[in-house]
């Protein structure tokens, strides 16, 4: 009881109305004005990704093929790779740590791109806030890419060629900073 009344107390202070709550959709949303926030969630149930477009409805990106024993085996080979591409010489082709990446392209990152793309509308060198929890943390979401090329001979694109991603590690640090910026 005692607790309550702090807390309903403390909301009553000019700055802290979500003192104790989770942002607000709209603070979501206005966190993502330069681009999309895209949370990265695994859990044991399903592994998918929640759009935070900056007007309109929440989207799902959802990775059929993706179990958090997969992500944890991912992060494991990601790191094993990346070590032994440290001894590496530069022209020696990383093929272990390509294979990984369009694998991280073929599974997660090109149905986060169909939903951008095609149900928001997001156009090419957008930028998108990736936040990754559980094992997405320690995965190179950023170097996705499917090392194919079409039957023209061109490369097929890469996250880098059609997206700008950022990094944040969560929300309400992103709220936060762009709270920052408009107090500045």
């Amino acid at each position: 009881m005692q607790r309550e009344a702090a807390v309903a107390e403390i909301r009553n202070l000019q700055g802290f109305s979500r003192f104790l709550l989770p942002p607000s959709y709209e603070d979501l949303q206005a966190a993502g004005r330069h681009g999309p926030d895209i949370i990265l969630i695994a859990s044991q149930y399903s592994c998918r990704a929640a759009i935070v477009p900056m007007l309109g409805e929440l989207r799902h990106a959802c990775f059929p093929h993706i179990t958090l024993t997969h992500l944890e085996t991912l992060k494991k080979d990601f790191a094993k790779e990346i070590r032994q591409a440290s001894f590496m010489r530069p022209e020696e082709t990383r093929k272990e740590l390509q294979a990984l990446s369009q694998a991280v392209w073929d599974e997660i990152i090109l149905s986060i791109v169909i939903v951008l793309q095609q149900d928001l509308r997001i156009t090419c060198r957008s930028r998108i806030w990736l936040c990754s929890t559980a094992a997405f943390t320690s995965i190179p979401l950023h170097a996705a890419h499917p090392f194919r090329t079409k039957t023209d001979g061109r490369h097929e694109l890469c996250l880098e060629d059609v997206y700008i991603c950022s990094y944040t590690p969560t929300l309400s640090a992103l709220i936060r900073s762009r709270q920052m910026m408009k107090t500045r």
